[in-house]
Formats: structure tokens, C-alpha cells, sequence
């Protein structure tokens, strides 16, 4: 498609019941599958799209601060990003001119 870039919205990357899932464990897979992607393509760069409650009740990556925090958890973190999406900011009663500064 001659893009070297790929979203992740990790739309079922939650829980609907906090003490459902260990969350901890679950980030750490999220970021071992990041692992892979930035190993097997060293051009790829990944831009994570966080949405704060939909549709899982309780997304783990929820704003744009965690997505970046996820990004310095990566064997690479220049190459991985987020992608802000305005109207998920305001689910997350944050004001996006603030995510974007």
C-alpha cells in the first residue's frame, strides 16, 4: 500500500470488570507483540490509537500519555507513536488541543 505505518487500535485490549484480567501481565503483551512487529520490519513504525471506553468498559491503553508510555517500553521507541483521534479524547473527558501540544 506504500506506507510504512500501522495503527493499533486495541479496541478489545480491556476489560468490562477490572479484576477480570491482571493488567499488568496483559500490557506486557501487548508490548511483547510490539516487540515482534518492530523486529520483524525495521521500517514499520506503529502509531497506537487509544479510545477510553468503547468498546471494552475499561481500555488499557485509554489516552495518548499511555500510549506514549507504552511506546518508551519498546526495544525502539522513535518508531512507535500515537495517532490522536479528537473525538476519543473528549470519551476521556480530555480536551484534544491538550493531547496534541
Amino acid at each position: 500500500m506504500g506506507t510504512n505505518k500501522l495503527v493499533l487500535w486495541l479496541a478489545r485490549e480491556g476489560t468490562y470488570i477490572r479484576e477480570a484480567k491482571n493488567a499488568r501481565e496483559s500490557v506486557n503483551l501487548i508490548v511483547e507483540a510490539i516487540y515482534k512487529l518492530l523486529a520483524y520490519d525495521k521500517e514499520i513504525r506503529i502509531l497506537i490509537e487509544p479510545k477510553p471506553n468503547e468498546p471494552m468498559d475499561h481500555d488499557y491503553i485509554p489516552t495518548i500519555g499511555l500510549a506514549i508510555a507504552l511506546a518508551y517500553r519498546t526495544i525502539d521507541e522513535k518508531r512507535v507513536g500515537g495517532l490522536i483521534e479528537t473525538a476519543h479524547c473528549i470519551l476521556a473527558g480530555l480536551d484534544p488541543s491538550d493531547e496534541m501540544a
